[in-house]
């Protein structure tokens, strides 16, 4: 027990009468009574011991849920010296204890009971017999429970607000992941509907086009006067272009499932990187490689992979000459936790937040002849490889590109 563990002796009693019957008997220096109990209530037990010679000065203590006007007096009619307010601290019941019987020991006294006061509440009549300190005390002990109510009443409240802030917390956080998911559910049928448009139309449409671009090459080996030159060149640039376009479509088909291999992506990324690299001459682009040596081999599709990078590059490299700013683009590679890191950065104008919110969305472009599908299919590669990838703003300007592939194939993702 409590007061055992403190070195205080103890006799525990059953009931209120019982109790009665041990302090007649041992006579303790202090009595801690529950104000409810069969046979004989806490006022009843301490009215009789305040009544007996024997253990009339004999301090009592009142356990009690109750916290009326009307208990604390029948408290001081019945003579309790003290009331300690339930659910108790255990700290706060030894401090009141040892409070109680240092009065005693040094040398604190009841007095003479005053003549009894008499007091009427709601219609009851009530006459206290409790001396001066004993009211005191008693009335000190309800002001220190009040003070003890009102902080945990305070720390309630700070707990609750602390409570609401999460919630709320949690709620914004709910909505967005919801919004997310909305949006992703909403790519992914736009893909879906890509993949079946590509299927049934996109392959009708490759080869006529091959034979436009064709024809367009045959013509331009012909003396030709400048006009029809131009038309000529015009003709196989539109062609070239409309070929581009039905090809990304096909990568969203079901056909397109990856056909892994062992690669190095190092490797791939700076073949593909130079080679665009040596396009650039005339557009005075600077390309930086920061690649991070001995990376494990990937398990995926050279042709996708390969065909994500050039993808991602051109995009870094119509930022810069689309707005005239900048002029390096930097690819870099690494590995975290069993995954390989591709990043590439631009020091373009950087995207707008809103055009990063739609950038993988299928025919979403900025540019009037930008076919909208590029990211789209990076975005798809990257999923049917069990990857991520996520546009953001780099700090001093322009977008960086980061993906995420693991080592070890997972589940394929949908597109």
């Amino acid at each position: 027990m409590l007061l055992e563990s403190e070195g205080y002796e103890v006799e525990v009693a059953t009931d209120g009468e019982d109790a009665r019957d041990k302090v007649e008997k041992f006579l303790p220096d202090l009595v801690i009574s529950d104000v409810v109990m069969p046979r004989m209530s806490g006022f009843e037990l301490c009215r009789h011991l305040k009544a007996q010679t024997r253990t009339a000065s004999i301090p009592v203590v009142l356990l009690t849920a109750l916290d009326s006007a009307q208990d604390l007096l029948r408290g001081l009619e019945a003579g309790a010296d003290n009331f300690i307010r339930k659910p108790y601290d255990e700290d706060y019941l030894l401090s009141r204890v040892r409070r109680i019987l240092s009065n005693l020991e040094g040398g604190s006294s009841l007095e003479e009971p005053d003549s009894p006061l008499h007091a009427a509440l709601t219609g009851h009549k009530l006459d206290m017999t409790a001396d001066k300190a004993q009211i005191v005390e008693l009335l000190l002990s309800m002001v220190e429970d009040l003070s003890r109510t009102n902080e945990e009443l305070a720390r309630t409240n700070r707990e609750l607000d602390e409570s609401r802030a999460q919630v709320a917390e949690y709620t914004a956080n709910l909505e967005k992941m919801v919004q997310e998911r909305t949006e992703a559910l909403i790519r992914a049928e736009k893909v879906s509907i890509t993949g079946e448009l590509a299927s049934g139309v996109v392959a009708e449409l490759a080869t006529p086009i091959r034979s436009m671009v064709q024809l367009a090459e045959l013509l331009g080996t012909r003396d030709l006067d400048e006009d029809a030159r131009s038309y000529v060149e015009g003709i196989a640039r539109a062609a070239d272009h409309c070929l581009t376009i039905t090809e990304e479509m096909l990568a969203f088909g079901p056909e397109s499932t990856p056909r892994r291999t062992s690669l190095d992506l190092n490797e791939i990324t700076e073949t593909t990187a130079r080679f665009h690299a040596s396009e650039w001459r005339d557009d005075r682009l600077e390309l930086r490689l920061d690649l991070t040596p001995s990376l494990p081999a990937l398990q995926a599709d050279p042709r996708q992979i390969r065909s994500m990078v050039s993808s991602l590059l051109a995009n870094a490299r119509e930022a810069i000459l689309d707005s005239g700013r900048g002029n390096l683009i930097t690819v870099s590679t690494s590995q975290s936790g069993g995954k390989a890191l591709l990043t590439i950065e631009d020091d373009g104008p950087g995207m707008p937040l809103e055009v990063l919110r739609q950038a993988f969305e299928p025919f979403y472009s900025t540019r009037p002849q930008g076919s909208g599908m590029g990211l789209s299919l990076c975005q798809a590669i990257v999923h049917r490889h069990g990857g991520t990838i996520r546009l953001e703003p780099r700090p001093d300007g322009g977008t960086r590109a980061v993906i995420e592939l693991p080592f070890v194939p997972r589940l394929e993702t949908p597109a």
